[in-house]
């Protein structure tokens, strides 16, 4: 990295609790996970903006062509959507160089991750600003701009670390430590396919599902207060009732059905649940676990958006 590159890192998340609830003002709980996506930002002296990973194929744009005609296309979207919140701002081309210590297919948050990093080296880059409020209000808004409909857990997360309560864009720590151990389900069925298929149950049976959001706001709260008096069992007892609730949203599938029962069967696990959208990425257990193939090696975080 030579002396005019900038760097940044953001951690992925796991959403703890709250999840489908949250995209509708209701509580949740997120916690950032110590694998982290990294950005570096080096300056060109060309009119050329390149995007290089070590997962996806190479990308080069022109930087005329921002806004209007460049087309926010996968895998890069949310990177391009970052980059043209600035386009007025941009005199020179530049190279954004992404590295990943966790494959995007998990279910960790990578798409908040990647943008929040990207949000925070053009806010440094340009303004001289590592304000964390700004970078996850633009951050928010790219993610929506690609997603629709979000709630901006991940990427409160990705910004500020830690284990947090979050509503309606506000974040509040709880706490920088869970001993959690994350399964992977072997599949990934994409998030916005799963909340339209939540969302058109909930439009099918509206009171049914204000019932269940009902449920989750009463497990949040009480493991709001379970998690800052480090009350471990009552955790994993609220986690097995959110789990209930997921399954009555029918996110569950085999490949998850089979791995919280092999969770709950340890003793040395208090609860399991979906971490997510469900029907596919990762379970999450409380507590300790033997290594097994599923395991994902991951551990909450108290470090949140960090520059190199």
């Amino acid at each position: 990295m030579s002396s005019t590159d900038l760097q940044a890192s953001a951690p992925g998340s796991i959403m703890f609790m709250g999840e489908h609830a949250v995209l509708h003002g209701h509580p949740s709980i997120v916690c950032a996970v110590d694998r982290y996506i990294h950005v570096t930002l080096t300056p060109l002296d060309s009119q050329e903006i390149i995007l290089e990973s070590e997962v996806f194929p190479n990308k080069t744009y022109a930087l005329t062509n921002f806004p209007s005609k460049l087309p926010l296309e996968k895998p890069y979207d949310f990177i391009l959507a970052a980059i043209s919140e600035y386009y007025s701002k941009l005199k020179q081309g530049f190279k954004l160089t992404i590295q990943s210590d966790f494959s995007p297919n998990l279910g960790l948050g990578s798409s908040a991750a990647v943008t929040v990093a990207a949000v925070a080296l053009l806010e440094k880059w340009l303004h001289d600003n590592e304000n964390q409020e700004n970078i996850f209000q633009v951050a928010l808004k790219c993610i929506r701009r690609i997603q629709g409909l979000a709630s901006g857990a991940d990427v409160a997360a990705s910004v500020y670390g830690s284990v947090l309560q979050y509503q309606n864009e506000k974040a509040k720590l709880l706490t920088g430590y869970l001993p959690i151990v994350l399964l992977y389900s072997g599949s990934k069925l994409a998030t916005t396919e799963v909340i339209a298929r939540v969302n058109k149950q909930k439009t099918d049976d509206p009171e049914h599902y204000e019932n269940l959001f009902n449920q989750l706001d009463n497990i949040v709260h009480q493991t709001q207060d379970a998690i800052i008096n480090h009350a471990y069992e009552s955790i994993g007892r609220l986690m097995d009732d959110h789990y209930l609730v997921q399954e009555e949203m029918q996110l569950v599938n085999d490949a998850i059905k089979t791995l919280i029962e092999k969770l709950t069967a340890a003793s040395s696990i208090y609860g399991a649940k979906i971490s997510g959208s469900g029907l596919g990425d990762c379970v999450v257990g409380l507590g300790e676990f033997p290594d097994t193939e599923e395991k994902v090696q991951a551990r909450i975080t108290e470090k949140g958006l960090y520059y190199g």
